[in-house]
């Protein structure tokens, strides 16, 4: 062919098949790929932007085998969406959403497509979980296409089971197209989330709850709502883990509404029951904050009781606020208009304009636990934290605004705080976030907690 070189020559003019050499080069490359899919436990197919199959794994034609849409359809060159949209039978309905979610993710419409369906085989009936991420950051690259086998998880056995045969092979990137793809670790990422959105529906999230005191008084002022999550299958699961997942994937505002919901609840009944019901901080996250509906949502929420609006707290970081500050502003001032308080959440960490924060309407500014840690942390590292919170003390009180310290954990911390007459602290010298029973048990049950 023009343009090739056939052949190259070492030092000594033995001349070598350069063409034949990268041709092995290129099997040796694609054989590779083949064992990397291979190894994976899942069914794999990669599908080009046409939706045309050009790579599977050996899982997946064994899979074929036993699928409802039938062995055929997966072989290589065939166009899997075509497969998907014209699929015959029971099935029929379920492939059509199949095709349609592929084509959301090759089209950029969508990051992701996940869909859980049964497949009845003539011994037993098994669950899979489909999902589809792009090939690259480029969608219109092409997709990988995964098959999950979660009987297991279906009957209520150990869901962790595949994700620790799915660790094995977490770091073992499979390169197509100059694209990395971690298969392991999105398809370890789309099984959480299911199982999050089946943790909603199941009830599984629940609120702790941390106090919050007076610094001058030790009387109980506020307290703090923080969602966990209740595995029935692993216990109490870290939120660094599942809250992440919940942000990308937008289930955020779902949670986080419930969230809201429930805080109002038990603030009343904590009142019903005669206890010393405080004022909720309900955390609002930036998805919270944009949907159109969130005004509506807060005002449904505190329809319940009159006394609702003034147990409630939405808690809102710095950053956030400022990614619109007319928006912000706009919204905090129909919150108030409601009733509920609002507190700056992380402040400190937001670079807010004066200006801006003279307008905000808000009433609490929460000083971000970074800077209490630096009070204690040394010389130099303490006379810049000290100098920091005392700013921050100094300027929200000009405001008329509450200021509290979180992330308080030590007495030389407190006591710091004391002289520069902070309001109120949280953190675990004061109690680490607890379950809603324990909270009232330790707290309510008396009206003030020790003096710091």
């Amino acid at each position: 062919m023009a343009g090739e070189v056939e052949t190259v020559a070492d030092r000594q003019g033995r001349t070598f098949m350069l063409r034949r050499a990268q041709d092995r080069l290129r099997h040796s490359e694609s054989a590779m790929q083949a064992a990397t899919l291979n190894a994976l436990p899942a069914h794999i197919a990669v599908l080009d932007a046409q939706g045309c199959i050009v790579l599977v794994n050996e899982a997946w034609r064994q899979f074929a085998a036993s699928n409802v849409l039938q062995a055929p359809g997966y072989a290589v060159g065939v166009n899997y969406l075509a497969v998907c949209e014209r699929a015959p039978g029971d099935g029929a309905d379920e492939a059509l959403k199949v095709g349609a979610g592929i084509r959301s993710v090759l089209e950029g419409n969508a990051q992701a497509f996940a869909i859980e369906y049964a497949c009845d085989l003539p011994a037993e009936q098994r669950w899979f979980l489909l999902t589809a991420t792009p090939l690259s950051d480029a969608p219109a690259c092409g997709v990988v296409v995964v098959h999950a086998n979660i009987t297991q998880r279906k009957l209520g056995e150990e869901a962790r089971l595949l994700e620790k045969a799915m660790a094995g092979v977490q770091e073992q990137p499979l390169r197509l197209n100059d694209g990395v793809l971690r298969i392991a670790s999105r398809a370890g990422k789309l099984t959480l989330e299911t199982q999050l959105r089946q943790a909603l529906d199941n009830e599984e999230f629940v609120l702790h709850y941390q106090p919050k005191v007076n610094l001058a008084s030790g009387k109980l002022t506020g307290v703090e709502a923080l969602i966990r999550w209740n595995d029935p299958r692993t216990g109490l699961v870290p939120p660094a883990r599942f809250i992440p997942i919940m942000e990308e994937t937008g289930l955020i505002h779902e949670v986080g509404r419930w969230a809201m919901r429930k805080a109002i609840a038990d603030h009343q009944r904590w009142r019903t029951a005669g206890l010393a019901a405080m004022r909720i901080g309900v955390n609002v996250s930036a998805l919270q904050m944009r949907h159109p509906g969130f005004l509506a949502e807060i005002s449904q929420a505190i329809g319940i009781d009159a006394h609702a609006p003034a147990g409630l707290e939405l808690e809102i970081t710095e950053s956030l606020i400022m990614r619109d500050v007319k928006h912000s502003i706009a919204s905090l001032q129909a919150i108030r208009a409601m009733g509920v308080h609002i507190a700056i959440d992380d402040f400190g960490t937001g670079f807010s304009s004066l200006s801006y924060l003279a307008r905000l309407p808000v009433d609490t500014l929460k000083i971000d636990r970074s800077f209490v840690i630096d009070m204690t942390a040394g010389m130099t590292a303490g006379a810049r934290g000290m100098a920091l919170a005392s700013g921050i003390v100094t300027l929200a009180h000009a405001l008329r605004l509450n200021v509290v310290a979180e992330g308080v954990e030590t007495e030389e911390q407190s006591r710091l705080l004391r002289t520069l007459s902070c309001d109120e602290i949280q953190g675990y010298l004061i109690g680490k976030p607890v379950p809603a029973d324990v909270f009232e048990t330790r707290f309510l049950a008396r009206k003030e907690a020790p003096a710091r």
